[in-house]
């Protein structure tokens, strides 16, 4: 297996960290959201409830977290559905409310965190800086950790582009890491599983840079991405405790 000899790990957050939750929390969600709906009067299906709330992922939220949902996405989600203004305003909160605690009880119960925690010890152990980098909201990671069972204080930093004003693909962002690692940039690496959005400008500002390539489960329902194109990454992984043996 190929290595790379680098000071610092930045890693991106959803879809490599922590995989796309959406479709777990959905299939242990959908039944009371449909009820909630049906009880209105709207006779609506699984299918279609699916098929909006996807669609709804879809729209630009200025750093919003589509692993997290938001507001917005719900919104967007019920008007698709054709539930009535003055019915929105009182399922929405209760939508959002059940995806959220229905989220937190499968981010709990994932065994990857074993394997991430795991990992992260490891590269902290070898004298690694470690960095974690969320295209969404401020606090989101520190949450996800917690719920994981992840301690914050394996990473020197952890980002987010509404703390910083700056999202991803902006090459900015990468020199915001560099120098929150005080690190150059050719002794830093990004892991991230977007062609465009983490390998393609971490190469641009002279970082090496990792695909990694989630499961097939966690980008069902990521149509917010684009996986299909091309970048040239350093090296390409499927497995991410893979990094222990080719970080060096």
């Amino acid at each position: 297996m190929a290595k790379i000899q680098v000071n610092a790990i930045i890693f991106d957050f959803g879809n490599t960290l922590c995989l796309n939750p959406f479709l777990k929390v959905f299939e242990k969600t959908h039944h009371y959201v449909l009820k909630l709906v049906n009880d209105m009067d709207y006779p609506i299906d699984k299918e279609k409830l699916f098929d909006c709330w996807i669609s709804a992922n879809k729209e630009k939220v200025e750093y919003g977290s589509r692993f997290f949902q938001e507001k917005d996405f719900v919104r967007t989600a019920l008007k698709c559905i054709g539930i009535k203004t003055e019915h929105i305003r009182k399922l929405w909160p209760e939508m959002l409310g059940a995806y959220r605690k229905s989220l937190k009880e499968i981010i709990e119960a994932d065994t990857r965190n074993k394997e991430v925690r795991e990992l992260l010890e490891f590269l902290k152990n070898k004298g690694k800086k470690i960095g974690v980098f969320s295209n969404g909201r401020t606090g989101n990671v520190e949450t996800w950790l917690s719920w994981a069972g992840i301690t914050s204080n394996l990473f020197d930093f952890i980002l987010s582009s509404e703390e910083i004003e700056i999202q991803k693909p902006d090459m900015r962002v990468f020199g915001v890491i560099a120098d929150r690692m005080n690190e150059d940039p050719e002794n830093c690496v990004y892991v991230g599983d977007s062609p465009t959005e983490d390998i393609t400008p971490a190469i641009g500002y002279g970082m090496k840079a990792i695909l990694y390539k989630p499961p097939k489960e966690a980008t069902e329902s990521v149509n917010w991405k684009d996986y299909t194109q091309v970048s040239s990454p350093d090296l390409i992984i499927e497995d991410i405790s893979d990094l222990k043996e080719i970080i060096i």
